[in-house]
Formats: structure tokens, C-alpha cells, sequence
């Protein structure tokens, strides 16, 4: 056989020439705005690129398992643990529903308490009856008793015959993200707290040794709005000030060991998965620079949907957002995932959407095999590019954080929560103009979809104690819809298609879609041989908006025999003939829809006007 590659009769990848070819095909345009996208946090994506980015890039030369664990820790399969959170009410109902679970594929389970405390070990033995917890992780998260929970855990291992060492989990302990939801922490003061979760700490190193104290939820900053970039700089920033906390109390070695990860996803795809790989790496470099061995700098990281994109109108298309944002977890290698069942933002989530979400992993695993292949990211010219620029841009954002004193200072200045709702006001801003997409909410709605009477949580309500604020970005957009549902009538829109075939029809389908993002009826027709026709019958169906549309140069024709018939209805015109604004204007006509409307408002206005 030959030994010729295959390759060899091909010139070598060129940049230059690559160029050359773009420029010319761009006829001249400016090949920054057409073809580089530049995202929220400032970072300038490129169309393409080589293996030449590489070159210079140490990050894309690690091993897998070795400092500093960009492609992460395990050495033999890309396996994870598929978790699911268990909201503890009713203590028998919870054990059975945990049971049902892990015979359905779930290998991690979080006990979440809000309201009920276990007062027992009784109580506590009944939730975990049955259940084989040296075969499961089993994680906890609750207000107030941590150290009741460990002693009765420590208790019931002991009672039960089973080696420490096999029970494995976490405890969420975050006295720092506490703070920046609610202002303070659980005890007096931060000091009081990390004395606390110190002396929890030896005794867990004593009696449970594989139970992670220490928790860093990034995933609250990431479902009040913020970026990526923000994301990682603030977990880094809330690890270091962990390791400045604790370390006249604990080795760094055992600081690092409770150190884990609660992490959002969100729909960005790639950028996800170089977020995680990069927060590898950067947890590596904050241990080793607290003294941590290298062999010890690895760090446990768990992945859940954020929020933050999750929608109540067209609800099955979260199931289509948290698929993509699992795919990024399990592609970069995290420990553990929790998928959120599709309907959680609006209801008490049922056994079918569940199933889903658990469903949504197994499949991952058992049909695309994402867990047979270790950092299958690895190499991309791609993704290795951006995560060295994450890497760049979360550091220097943890420098600016630590010049001023580290998190907690600033987070006590207000400087944290100002550059959450900065990004947060921007991102809302996206959503508005629709720049971003939230697809059934502002962007190809459902308007004959009703939502409030299905809506068992209520919604746009802000937490006025939390500084750090959860929230959607489609909540202002479904309170208008909400609006819309509880009026007494729904406002009509009749689209009056006249003119260019094509422009009538491209302009009659947009405004649908505009004005179906507050609900309303929408009319539209194939077209009218007169305007005087289709004006008598917007008239005959009462509607409340009437929509010109047509070509720009039409506009004029149409708007004078429009306005000559003295309509009590809102005309809009579809489109922005810039050329006729002032005529159009004198006429009496006000409102204009088009791509560069902030949809949001206009919407307002016209329920303001509409909605009694």
C-alpha cells in the first residue's frame, strides 16, 4: 500500500487566500459587520478558523486528566451523573418518588428543603428507606440544620453497615451567593459562617469523606441575566475569596476537595461548552495559586438549565432549549447535570415532563453515546480559540473584581448587582428589538395560545429582598399577554393587502407575527382590488388595527383613502418608506412597523390604548 497522503497533491489551508475569496464575494462589503459577530460580553467571533489559532494557544496542547484540567478529569469515558432535584414535603411521597426515579435512569438525587426541617432521625431514616445510596450520589440543599443533616447522615451509614467511603454527594453550602440573593447570610456576619462550614468541614473529612461542603452557585448570576464572561468571573472571584476565607482554618488541599461547581447553561451552544472547559482551567490556576498540588486542582462541576431563556407561551420549545444546552454539558465534560423539566417556570412540574427531562440524558448516553468519548471538543479549531479568549476575558474581569477588594467588597458596594442589571437591561434590550430570538414569545408566537389559567406560579413578581434577582427574559413580553388574556375584549388586527403581490404578502405575515406577540386576532386576507374594499370589511369585522400592506411607493395612495374614510381603528403602516415618513405623517398616520422597532413597546402602547 501507498504511504502518499491522500492530501499531499492539495496546497496547504492558506489565510490569506482565504481572504482573497471572502473579500471578493462580499462584492466590496465591510467584512466585520457582514461576517464577525460580536457577542454581549464584547468578544469578536470569526467567521472561520484554522489551525494557524492554535499556534500560540497553550491551552489547546494539554492531556486529558492532567493540570489544568481544561479537557477535564476523567481518563477512560465522558460518563456523568444524571440528577434530578426532589423539593422534600412530604416525607413518605418524597421516598417513593425518589425510588420511581432511580429505576428510571436517574444516578443522582437532590433533596431540596424549603419549608419542611427533618426533626429526626426517624424521619430521616423513612426518606432514605430502601434507597442504596452507596450505589447513588446524594445531594442536599436546604436553609437552615446542616449539621443535622450530616449527623444524621453520618448516623444512618453507620446504622445501615456502609463503608464512608462509598457515599458520595454534596451539601450546598454558598454563604457568599446566599448574601448576594438575600443581603445577608444565615449566620451574623460571613466570618461567623465560614467558622461554621469550617468545623462542618472536619467533620465531614472525619465521618463523610466524599461529601462536598462547599458549593459555588454561578448558575443564580447566569438566571438574573448575566453573561458568560460575568459568570465565570464571578465564581472564580467567589473560589478565591473561599480560599482567602478558610485558609487559616483548612489546608488548601481540603478547601479544593468541598469546592464544587453549581454552573447555569444557557442556549448559547459553543460558548457553553468553552465556558465549562475554560472554568476547568481556571479553577486549576486559582488552586495552584492557593498552593494546591496540581494532582489535586481538579474540581467537580454540576450543570442545570438557567432560567433565564425559559418561556411560558409555546412551552414545548423548552425542551428544545434544554436538549441543546445538554448537549454543551455533556460535551464538555461535566460531573453531574440537572435537566429542568420543560413546564417548571410556569407550574408544578408533572410525572410526563419529568420524564422528559431525565429522558432528554438517557438519550444522550444511550442512542448519541456522548459518553463514550472524552472532550470530543478537543482540537476544534473552534472551540479551543474561543475558550482561550473566555479564559482571557474572565480573568481579567476577576482582576478588576479582586483590585477593588475581591467579591464580597464588591458585592457590599453594589458594583456586582450594577453589572448584573446592566447586562441583564441590555439583554432585554435584544429581546425587544428581537436581535435575540425567544422562539414562540416574541418571535413566531402561537397568538390563539392561552397561558394564564395554566400558570400555577405566579409570575413577574420580583423578590424586592434579593439583590442578585432571578428573572426570564420573556417576562415582559408574556405579562402582555397576559394582559391581552384577561381584557375583556381581544383587540382585532386586519391586515389590508393591496399592491405588490410579494410585498403584500411579506408584510402581511410580519405583522401577524408582530402584533401575534401580544395575542391578538389576527385577520388577514389574500389581497383587495380597491382599498376602499378592504377598508369596508376591516370595518364589518370591527377591527381595532388595521394594517396597510403593501410596496413603499404604494403607501401614499393607500393612506389617503384610508384616512379619508375617518377609521376609528389604529392604522399602522407595515414597513418604513422613508421617503414618504413626513407625508405620511401630515396625513395623520403615527405608527409604523418594521425590523428595527422595539416590538416590546409598541405592543405596550397599543394595550395601553386597546385594553380595557
Amino acid at each position: 500500500m501507498s504511504n502518499t497522503s491522500l492530501f499531499s497533491e492539495f496546497s496547504p489551508a492558506d489565510r490569506a487566500k482565504w481572504m482573497d475569496k471572502i473579500q471578493a464575494d462580499l462584492k466590496g462589503a465591510d467584512f466585520d459587520k457582514k461576517l464577525v459577530w460580536k457577542t454581549i460580553d464584547g468578544i469578536n467571533i470569526q467567521p472561520f478558523y484554522m489551525h494557524s489559532d492554535l499556534e500560540n494557544l497553550a491551552l489547546s496542547h494539554t492531556n486529558i486528566a492532567e493540570f489544568p484540567y481544561l479537557r477535564g478529569h476523567q481518563s477512560e469515558r465522558n460518563d456523568w451523573h444524571i440528577r434530578q432535584d426532589f423539593f422534600v414535603k412530604n416525607i413518605d411521597q418524597t421516598n417513593t418518588e425518589i425510588l420511581d426515579a432511580l429505576m428510571r435512569g436517574v444516578t443522582s438525587v437532590r433533596l431540596v428543603f424549603k419549608t419542611l426541617t427533618l426533626s429526626s432521625q426517624k424521619e430521616f431514616d423513612r426518606l432514605l428507606r430502601g434507597i442504596d445510596i452507596s450505589a447513588i450520589e446524594l445531594n442536599f440543599s436546604c436553609s437552615e440544620g446542616n449539621a443535622d443533616l450530616l449527623s444524621m447522615l453520618s448516623n444512618y451509614i453507620k446504622a445501615n453497615g456502609i463503608a464512608p467511603a462509598k457515599v458520595k454527594g454534596s451539601l450546598n453550602i454558598d454563604p457568599i451567593s446566599w448574601t448576594a440573593q438575600f443581603g445577608t447570610c444565615r449566620h451574623k456576619n460571613l466570618n461567623e459562617a465560614y467558622q461554621h462550614l469550617s468545623q462542618l468541614i472536619q467533620f465531614a473529612d472525619e465521618h463523610l469523606p466524599h461529601i462536598k461542603l462547599l458549593a459555588v452557585n454561578s448558575h443564580l448570576y447566569s438566571d438574573a441575566g448575566s453573561s458568560i464572561i460575568q459568570e465565570l468571573s464571578f465564581a472564580i472571584s467567589i473560589t478565591a475569596a473561599y480560599f482567602d476565607a478558610l485558609n487559616e482554618k483548612l489546608s488548601p488541599e481540603r478547601i479544593a476537595h468541598h469546592l464544587h461547581f453549581n454552573i447555569g447553561l444557557s442556549n448559547n451552544y459553543f460558548m457553553e461548552i468553552a465556558k465549562i472547559r475554560a472554568l476547568r482551567f481556571l479553577f486549576a490556576k486559582i488552586a495552584e495559586a492557593n498552593g494546591v498540588e496540581p494532582s489535586k486542582s481538579n474540581t467537580y462541576i454540576h450543570a442545570q438549565n438557567t432560567i433565564w431563556n425559559k418561556t411560558i407561551f409555546d412551552p414545548y420549545v423548552n425542551m428544545l432549549r434544554v436538549t441543546t444546552e445538554a448537549m454543551s454539558g455533556a460535551i464538555a465534560g461535566v460531573d453531574a447535570m440537572t435537566i429542568l423539566p420543560f413546564d417548571e417556570v410556569f407550574k408544578s412540574s408533572e410525572n410526563f415532563s419529568k420524564r422528559i427531562a431525565r429522558n432528554t440524558q438517557i438519550l444522550l448516553k444511550e442512542e448519541a453515546h456522548f459518553d463514550k468519548v472524552i472532550d470530543p471538543a478537543g482540537g476544534s479549531y473552534y472551540i479551543e480559540a474561543i475558550t482561550d479568549t473566555l479564559v482571557e476575558h474572565a480573568w481579567q474581569q476577576f482582576l478588576k473584581i479582586d483590585e477593588t477588594g475581591g467579591f464580597v467588597k464588591a458585592l457590599e458596594e453594589g458594583s456586582i448587582q450594577a453589572e448584573v442589571r446592566k447586562m441583564a437591561q441590555e439583554r432585554d434590550i435584544n429581546i425587544a428589538l428581537r436581535k435575540d430570538i425567544l422562539l414562540g414569545t416574541n418571535q413566531y408566537p402561537n397568538s390563539t395560545e392561552t397561558m394564564f389559567e395554566k400558570t400555577q406560579i405566579p409570575v413577574n413578581v420580583k423578590l424586592d429582598n434579593r439583590l442578585i434577582q432571578p428573572y426570564r427574559g420573556a417576562e415582559a413580553f408574556e405579562a402582555v399577554r397576559f394582559a391581552t388574556e384577561q381584557a375583556e375584549k381581544t383587540p382585532t388586527v386586519f391586515m389590508l393587502t393591496y399592491g405588490n403581490l410579494a410585498m403584500r404578502r411579506a408584510r402581511s405575515q410580519f405583522a401577524g407575527n408582530f402584533f401575534g406577540c401580544a395575542g391578538y386576532t389576527i385577520i388577514d386576507n389574500n389581497g383587495f382590488a380597491s382599498i376602499k374594499e378592504g377598508m369596508e370589511l376591516a370595518k364589518q369585522q370591527k377591527a381595532d388595527i388595521i394594517v396597510l400592506c403593501s410596496d413603499d411607493d404604494t403607501y401614499i395612495e393607500m393612506a389617503k383613502e384610508a384616512m379619508a374614510s375617518k377609521p376609528s381603528s389604529e392604522i399602522v403602516i407595515a414597513g418604513y418608506p422613508k421617503e414618504h415618513i413626513d407625508t405620511l405623517n401630515e396625513m395623520g398616520i403615527e405608527h409604523f412597523i418594521h425590523v428595527k422597532s422595539n416590538v416590546l413597546e409598541m405592543l405596550q402602547m397599543f394595550n395601553n390604548k386597546l385594553l380595557k
